[in-house]
This record gives structure tokens, sequence and C-alpha cells, in this order.
């Protein structure tokens, strides 16, 4: 019997599946686990959860399995599902939502190279949920996979007939409704509705394809109205309340209180082929995890709706390692495209020379690890958003929500406290690359990044954005998010109209806004460094090409910039600026001084 080394392989594999031994990595067909086996059965429209909830748990339980959806939709409702409770970064604080559940539908806790494989197969969501969560998992993929929700939290219906004292609206099919006693209008969801709850207003212009924050809300909700035919409104309205005909209305509730997908303390994490049609609250929420892939996601709605997420598409959370987005569609959010952040958290009380208490300051982000044993850390100062020292951590104490003890390898600053000194983590800063992706209906940002890792934005489209196309921040007097960029290279990306829901002096205006925190500006130490801006297109609405603050070396060169009679660049406290070899209209560069 002659056996080369190939063959060898293939004999232990062999013998590995005749004696029925599992190791881990090694599918095969023991390994495949399938939701049907669980009892899930696909366009039934009965609920799945529990099917689905033991089939997940039985993966957990296995290295190298597969988690089978065979093609069809599978209802989930949160009866029977998996609970379990999160602290999420960015999501609601202890007075808006107390309770931290998330009534999640797939939940993979510990899993190891396991692949969730979809093959095309529909989760349709009842409720407000969490569709996916991975907990401590490394070396898992999703891919083949689409979420939608049967009555999606984002109410929309288009203005059809204006005339002075009535206005005519008529319903988006996956929007429901009542007419109260008082003959107000409630829309209403799977268990809940516009009654009771903080609702945030959005027009959208079918003929700018502009998505503006909007007041129409707060007139129609105490107006009385009639139901002409289901679907057509009809509500008695202020004389002087004349919108647009044709422009349509999304409302939705401000709670965040469950995600699209949340992945948290994970290692290499591969989603591919994803499709979300709608998320409740935030999107995909990466914490503190490392190594994320994310390829050819679609975040679209479905059947003709405006709104695929309540609020960020994709947010990561004090990650590490590499995170790659690539050739993905974002059309339709209430906030960012994707976020990449980390969180500052601010010493409030200087325990010994080399112990502090740390606390978690903005009031939708705690609760959760921030420090490990061993953590690189930086000590920053709010007022100049430098780090000023570098430090490692011994231990970690968590105290309560909010506050935790950190014991470092080196002195606390003696001014910690009187200067509201924050400590970032180094280690969970990640590399990024973000490519070839279209955003577009977002009110706000394309994207938000602060890293001090390198950071490539290059190939993507920004389709009138509300807000700047690309925001660098950095934060600790707000949002307490990260600290400095060291190297940013955006290039060869398209920007159309982006800025739109900005005031011309506010950053967020500006087509790509460079914008820290700091109270103090000195040229010779810029917060944000190696930022370099080359080869993109931008077709301008009437507001600033860039506004940079505190920045340099900066460079902008080789840009098309088109659909303005001036292209207009503001500088403030910037140093090695270099504007060059670009083609765009009679450029105006105003230096904006130390304000």
């Amino acid at each position: 019997m002659n056996i080369d080394k190939n063959g060898k392989g293939r004999l232990m594999v062999v013998l590995v599946c005749a004696l029925g031994i599992c190791i881990p990595g090694l599918s095969s067909e023991r390994d495949t686990i399938n939701v049907a086996d669980f009892g899930a059965l696909p366009d039934t429209h009965r609920n799945m959860s529990a099917a689905f909830k033991a089939a997940a748990a039985e993966c957990s339980r296995k290295p190298g399995s597969v988690l089978l959806i065979p093609p069809g939709r599978y209802d989930l409702w949160r009866e029977d599902c998996s609970l379990h409770d999160y602290y999420v970064s960015n999501t609601t604080d202890e007075n808006e939502w107390h309770d931290k559940t998330k009534h999640i539908g797939i939940h993979l806790a510990g899993a190891e190279n396991v692949t969730v494989e979809g093959r095309g197969a529909t989760l349709m969501m009842h409720g407000r949920m969490t569709p996916l969560v991975l907990d401590g998992c490394k070396g898992v993929t999703v891919r083949d996979l689409t979420v939608d929700f049967e009555r999606p939290g984002g109410f929309e219906f288009t203005y059809a007939d204006v005339v002075e004292g009535y206005t005519t609206v008529t319903v988006h099919q996956d929007t429901g409704y009542d007419i109260l006693p008082d003959g107000k209008i409630a829309f209403v969801a799977e268990g809940f509705s516009t009654v009771g709850f903080r609702i945030q207003c959005i027009a959208y212009d079918p003929d700018t394809r502009y998505y503006t924050y909007s007041k129409d809300w707060k007139v129609l909700r105490d107006c009385q109205v009639e139901e002409l035919s289901p679907g057509v409104l009809r509500f008695k309205t202020p004389n002087d309340f004349m919108p647009k005909k044709g422009t349509s209305i999304n409302l939705r509730d401000v709670i965040r209180d469950e995600l699209g997908a949340f992945i948290t303390e994970c290692k290499d994490i591969n989603f591919s082929g994803v499709t979300m049609h709608y998320m409740h609250g935030m999107g995909f929420v990466s914490q503190y995890s490392r190594d994320l892939m994310f390829d050819s996601i679609i975040c679209e709605p479905s059947r003709g709706r405006l709104l695929a997420a309540a609020n960020d598409f994709m947010q990561f959370s004090g990650c590490g390692g590499r995170v790659k987005v690539k050739d993905c569609r974002f059309v339709g959010a209430q906030d960012d495209g994707i976020n990449i952040h980390g969180t500052n958290l601010r010493i409030v009380d200087r325990l010994s020379k080399r112990k502090a208490r740390l606390r978690f300051m903005h009031h939708q982000s705690y609760g959760f690890n921030a420090f490990r044993n061993g953590d690189s850390v930086a000590f920053v100062d709010p007022s100049t958003m430098l780090r000023t020292d570098t430090a490692r951590v011994m231990s970690v104490k968590r105290i309560d929500e909010r506050l935790v003890d950190v014991s470092f390898d080196r002195a606390v600053p003696e001014n910690a406290v009187a200067d509201e000194i924050c400590v970032e983590n180094l280690t969970w800063t990640p590399e990024v690359e973000i490519s070839g992706n279209y955003f577009s209906r977002i009110d706000t940002r394309g994207i938000l990044v602060t890293t001090p890792r390198k950071v490539v934005i290059t190939g993507n489209t920004f389709d009138k954005t509300g807000m700047s196309g690309i925001l660098i921040e950095g934060d600790s007097k707000y949002w307490f998010e990260s600290g400095p960029c060291n190297d940013v290279t955006i290039s060869g990306n398209t920007f159309i109209e982006c800025g739109y829901n900005n005031t011309y002096d506010n950053p967020s205006g500006a087509t790509i806004g460079i914008n820290p925190s700091n109270s103090i500006i000195d040229k010779d130490k810029p917060v944000h460094r190696n930022i370099r801006i080359i080869g993109n297109r931008f077709r301008m609405a009437d507001r600033p090409v860039l506004r940079a603050k505190s920045a340099g070396p900066l460079l902008f060169e080789r840009n098309i910039v088109t659909g303005v009679d001036k292209t207009h660049i503001y500088l403030s406290g910037c140093t090695d600026v270099v504007i060059k070899d670009n083609d765009m209209p009679d450029p105006e560069i105003t230096e904006c001084g130390d304000e």
C-alpha cells in the first residue's frame, strides 16, 4: 500500500470519522448542527425561537461545528429566545432604560471555529430583539444570512396631499397604526408604539435625496386624524402646516435597548454576505474584540422602506487587532455609518501613588470591562487632548457600574483629579481599513474614526450624508471617545453633497472634518498627526470641503472638487499643511486662529 504524505492525511481523516473522534476545527457531517433537527421549520410563521436557542447552544459546545440554517423564512419572537444582560457602549443610561436584558435570536457563547451557514435564509424578527450575539467567541464566521423585522420600529408615511388645514398621508405597509379614543394617532409595532416613548423624526425628500431632522411629528401627534381608507390618513392640521408633497417621514424610538448584532470579547470574527434590512437600536456593535472582517454586508431596508437602522450601522468600541470593512452597502440610518473609537475614563480619585479610581463619564457608555491586567494605557489631558504619559495596568477592581479602581506600574499624575485627566486604553485600539463601501441616506456622518494605529479609508462613496462624510474627532469632554490619530490615509473616495444637515461653520458641515475637543490649541503640538487626503472626488453642496483643527502634518493633494464657485478650507491651529496639485475652483483657505 503506497501512501504519500497527502494520502496519510486523507487516511487520518477517514480513521477519525470512523472512530467518531471530534477534533476542534475539523468539520464533518457529524459537526453539522441543523436547526431543523431542533424543530425549526421554515415558512410556517410560527415561533422558532426555542429551536434556534437550542441549536446555537449546541453549536457553542462543539468547536469546529456548523450551524446550518436551510433556506426559507424563520420567524423569531421574544418569547422563548435566549436572554442575557449586556452593557453595550453608546446605548442607554440607567434612567433611559435600566434593563440590560437582550432578547437574542442566535446566541453563541464561547464558540470556537464555528460557522453560521445561512444559505440565504431569512430570520424574521418580531418585537424588540437582538438577532445575533457572539460572546467570547473565536474564529466564528457568519455568512449568507438575511435579517428583517415583520413590524420594524421605524414608522414611515408619505405626504400624499397638503392643503390649508388638512394633510393626507399614505402609511407604509409595514407600519401599523391605531386611532386612539381621543382621535389622535398612535403608530404601533409589535410590543410598543409612539405613545409613551421619545420619538425622533426624520424627513426624506425624494427630489434632493436629503435626509433631514424634522419637527413635523410634534405637530401631527397632537392633531385629530381620520382614516379615509386602509393606510390612508387625513390629519386636521394648523393652517400654516404645509409640508412638501411627496416627502416621507421616518419616526423611531430613541431608546437603544436592543441592537442588530453584538460581538463582545471575541477574536477572529468574519461576517460575509449578511443582509440586515432593519436593526432596532444600534446596528453591529463590536466591543473589546479583535481581528474583525465585514465583507459584502448589506444594511438596507426591504419592501420599499427607508430606514434600516435606528442608530449607527456599525460601531467598534474598544476593539483591537485589525478591523476591516469592505464592499458593503449602508443605506438608511438615523445615525452614523461606521464609528470606531475607544472610551476614555476620567480619574476621579488618586488613591495612592500608582492607583486611581476611574469613572465612566458619558451617560450611555458604562458597565463593561474597559481595562484588563497588562493593558497599555495613556494618560490624556482633556485641555490639550494629548497623551502625557503611558503606563501598564497591574490590577483592576470593579466598584460599581460607573467606577473602577486601577493600579498601574508607574505613578498616576499628581494633578490628575484637578486637571480631569483621563485614561485611554491603547491596547484596545485597532488598525483600520475601510474600502469599497457605499454610504447613503444617513442623516449624520459616514465614518467617524479615532485610533492611534494605521487607518486607510479608500474607494468608498459617501452619497449625501447629512453631516461630514468623514469626521476625525477625539473627545475627553462629552463623548469621552479616544485620543489622537497618528496615521490616516483618505484616498480615492467619492463625496457627493455631504454636510447639508449642519450650518456652514459647524465642523460636521465640512465634507471632511477634523475636530478634537481640546480647548488649548498649540500649533507646535497638534492632536492629530499624519493625515493624508489624496486623490478624492468631491461634488460639493455649499459647505467647506475641509475643516481641520489641531492637525499636522496635513496633506491635501490631487483632489478634484466640483459643484461650487469657491473651494473653502478652514484651518485652526494646524501645522505643516500642504495643499497642492488639486483640481478645484478658486480655493479660499481661512486660518481661524486659536479660538
